[in-house]
């Protein structure tokens, strides 16, 4: 890993925590008519009215039984049909999994919040499970079952293998980048809002294409 990759990750996880903790401080507070300041995207202050200050993103029903870790095993399970599978490119996989569920279901596939990080949408828990890898490909052993994934279920996520896999993390981290989810995400607290992805990428995931034998998903 290079000295960048090195401080960019700390930089990101700085955020992380910072972030966190409004999140967590802004759950035990009420509205109170104060204004708060607040960690942007890029690190600087920025003011926030705290009617305008909303903590968790409750437009899409949640509660999946599928959490994100299921799907990042899913995709390691069969990395040997992915080129390179890193963190930050499993990060982008799994984020364009979500984003399609949504768009074909119209509900989320995991309840996991992402979000936006310097390089891309990121799920903050499967970032600090992989991390040790760096930027080298994810090396592992014990792969637990994926009984909790219905066949409709896999076969949306060979679609995004098949789909994404093909590209570098490099390349999906731009392709993310220039998605509407990412610029638009929250800059109090970065989370990346379901309902948002659910209405961009409904014009570019189509249930036909995904899968083979449209079902509903569990």
């Amino acid at each position: 890993m290079n000295k960048k990759t090195t401080e960019d990750n700390r930089a990101n996880e700085a955020l992380h925590a910072l972030r966190t903790a409004v999140r967590e401080t802004l759950l035990k507070r009420k509205r109170t008519g104060h204004y708060a300041i607040f960690a942007g995207r890029d690190g600087k202050p920025i003011r926030v009215e705290a009617e305008n200050i909303r903590v968790r993103d409750e437009t899409v029903r949640r509660h999946s039984s599928i959490g994100a870790q299921d799907i990042a095993e899913y995709f390691i399970k069969k990395s040997n049909e992915i080129h390179d599978l890193s963190n930050m490119k499993l990060q982008k996989m799994v984020y364009y999994a979500q984003a399609c569920h949504l768009a074909i279901f119209g509900k989320p596939f995991f309840d996991e919040e992402i979000e936006a990080w310097m390089h891309g949408p990121v799920i903050p828990s499967l970032y600090h499970e992989y991390k040790e890898f760096g930027a080298g490909r994810i090396k592992r052993k014990r792969i637990q079952k994926n009984s909790k994934l219905s066949k409709t279920q896999m076969g949306l996520l060979d679609y995004i293998k098949r789909e994404y896999g093909k590209y570098s993390a490099w390349q999906l981290r731009e392709m993310t980048h220039n998605d509407a989810p990412w610029k638009e995400m929250r800059e109090i607290t970065g989370v990346i809002e379901k309902r948002r992805m659910m209405l961009f990428y409904r014009d570019r995931f189509s249930r036909s294409d995904v899968l083979t034998n449209p079902a509903r998903a569990n």
